[in-house]
């Protein structure tokens, strides 16, 4: 079974960065998933970037607009 899910990431990975054209980025949160996505990354190729800070784009549903309570 390990092999085969093996097989299939690979695959699917190379697949990946054979025909992308936009810049690959990741990050590491410190999970399994993302560390599976940062190692196969690593055996295909060395083009990525690891993001390593946490950006945050506030829009108008963050910022409090939507989310006051009522005044009664």
């Amino acid at each position: 079974l390990m092999e085969f899910v093996d097989e299939r990431l690979s695959k699917k990975t190379e697949n990946l960065v054979k025909f992308n054209s936009r810049p690959i980025k990741t990050f590491l949160s410190g999970g399994v998933d993302t560390a599976l996505v940062y190692s196969y990354l690593q055996k295909f190729t060395k083009d990525f970037e690891l993001v390593r800070g946490n950006i945050v784009e506030y829009d108008r549903y963050q910022n409090g607009l939507f989310n006051r309570k009522p005044a009664y």
